[in-house]
């Protein structure tokens, strides 16, 4: 019986060391686990944050480029008002020009 208890005795220091190595295990990748996660959520607030930034920026020259085209659609209808006073005045002219020339071949 003394070999018996022996064995039994052994087993059980065995059967022990595996839990302790198995308990000090899954701690060890509980901890990296833990370190990983904290590691993703500050990757991923970094990346929020320089997007968010693009996005400002973006919004900024967007409505900078907003306000430029309706500056620029301003001065299209001011110079298309300008086009047609001209060539108003153009025509009123040529009709001058015209009546002259029949004034002056008349007389």
């Amino acid at each position: 019986m003394g070999i018996t208890e022996d064995i039994i005795m052994a087993a059980l220091t065995v059967i022990g060391s595996v839990v302790a190595a198995l308990i000090a295990a899954r701690s060890d990748a509980k901890r990296t686990a833990e370190a990983m996660y904290t590691q993703l959520c500050d990757d991923q607030q970094s990346r929020i944050q320089q997007l968010q930034s693009r996005l400002d920026k973006n919004e900024q020259e967007l409505e900078r480029l907003r306000a430029e085209l309706v500056a620029l659609r301003q001065e299209n209808i001011t110079l298309r008002n300008r086009v047609r006073v001209l060539e108003d005045e153009r025509a009123e002219l040529l009709a001058e020009i015209a009546k002259l020339k029949n004034c002056s071949r008349t007389a």
